[in-house]
């Protein structure tokens, strides 16, 4: 029988509120979508009349500035989210993976600079994030107290906090700290965390600024820059057991929200679809190990 794996999701940074961008067109009979990964492409597509809208964020205010100019009327909409997706699973080649550790795990949400992502990468145009709803979204209302309760938390404890949690994480693991400030395994290798890194958008950003964070703290980050299509097979179809990587900076678009939205719940808390909160690879897992109780307890068990 095969084990149960398991990823985990932290929705751990912010909302961006996107400028999305819709020209000044008549009555539209047909609406035809296309990816254009470059962003700065993307942008000169609208300057050129080859797209008429885009549906993700504009960080950057001298282009915003330039499609104003050119005609176009931006909007900010709920637009989207940037997490953090965890890999928590024991390696099996028997190199060490930290966040098979959960308080290395629960480290990382005292080690991330919110409101700092939003000041100078966002450029503002973003809220930190503590749950996955939003104050954008109508069920709000009920959650807010227990969004503020996280906040506060993660607030009064501070970076610090973090940091010593993650020392001792590391201290349980069995690693030591050198005389260079590094972490060693029991086999005298540098405790590395391989990082992908999405490159597109103010995800580069963020990825080098949390590295940063565990750089301070003695780990070895090993800075796997990544495109979208880079990214997603190493991340959601290869085997998190291989661990090729421990943590991945994850974003989602937006595309509408609804009343009584218990699907955030199932998507970033539960094991429904196969003992992780993930699309494809959910389902792929799924078809491997049917038993979605055993799934359910494991992926408890991770959290």
């Amino acid at each position: 029988m095969k084990k149960p794996i398991a990823i985990l999701m932290i929705a751990l940074f912010v909302l961006p509120v996107a400028t999305a961008l819709v020209s000044n067109a008549g009555v539209v009979q047909t609406i035809i979508t296309k990816r254009i990964e470059e962003d700065n492409n993307a942008i000169g597509s609208l300057i050129t009349g080859d797209t008429q809208a885009r549906l993700f964020p504009i960080d950057n205010p001298d282009a915003a500035l330039k499609l104003q100019n050119a005609g176009f009327k931006l909007i900010t909409p709920y637009s989207g989210m940037d997490n953090l997706l965890i890999n928590p699973n024991h390696c099996s080649d028997g190199s060490l993976n930290i966040f098979t550790n959960r308080k290395a795990r629960f480290a990382l949400q005292f080690l991330v600079p919110r409101s700092d992502i939003v000041a100078n990468i966002l450029k503002r145009y973003g809220i930190p994030q503590y749950i996955p709803w939003t104050p954008f979204d109508p069920d709000y209302p009920y959650l807010v107290g227990t969004a503020l309760k996280i906040q506060f938390l993660i607030e009064n404890k501070g970076e610090q906090y973090g940091k010593q949690l993650l020392e001792e994480a590391l201290q349980e693991l069995g690693a030591t700290k050198g005389n260079d400030g590094k972490w060693y395994d029991q086999n005298g290798n540098p405790v590395t965390v391989k990082f992908v890194i999405r490159v597109e958008d103010e995800r580069k950003d963020i990825g080098e600024l949390v590295a940063h964070k565990l750089e301070e703290v003695g780990l070895t980050v090993d800075y796997l820059y990544k495109d979208f299509s880079g990214a997603i097979q190493i991340v959601y179809y290869g085997d998190p057991t291989a661990c090729e990587w421990q943590i991945y900076t994850e974003g989602w678009g937006i595309t509408g929200m609804a009343k009584y939205d218990y699907g955030e719940f199932v998507w970033f808390y539960s094991g429904w679809w196969g003992g992780i909160p993930e699309h494809q690879l959910g389902r792929r897992l799924f078809q491997l190990n049917n038993r979605r109780d055993s799934q359910e307890a494991r992926y408890r068990e991770l959290l």
